[in-house]
């Protein structure tokens, strides 16, 4: 079944993203961390889809980044024991198929 999750969690945003968007830095980081990720509670998280990012950041001594709080959407699929799925076959055996 495909759903909408909401999710939070903090970035680091590294020194060589300043000069972008705040927004921008952080969809980017959350993509490279969680699409194509596999989680045992949400599925397979196919793409993140907004994020908004707390603009009050922090920072650590001796680290050059800045952390911020992201609260952000992922579109997921997590297949339910039983469920229809629509698809085209990619191939097959006796026992599996992929679809």
């Amino acid at each position: 079944m495909f759903s909408i999750s909401t999710l939070v969690d903090v970035v680091r945003i590294p020194p060589s993203l300043f000069g972008t968007t705040l927004k921008k830095a952080a969809v980017n980081i959350l993509k490279e961390k969680y699409e194509s990720m596999i989680n045992a509670e949400l599925g397979y998280i196919i793409m993140i889809l907004d994020a908004k990012v707390d603009e009050m950041g922090k920072m650590i001594a001796g680290d050059g980044g800045t952390f911020h709080k992201v609260q952000f959407e992922a579109l997921t699929f997590y297949p339910k024991l039983q469920e229809i799925v629509q698809g085209e076959i990619f191939t097959y055996h006796k026992l599996w198929m992929i679809i």
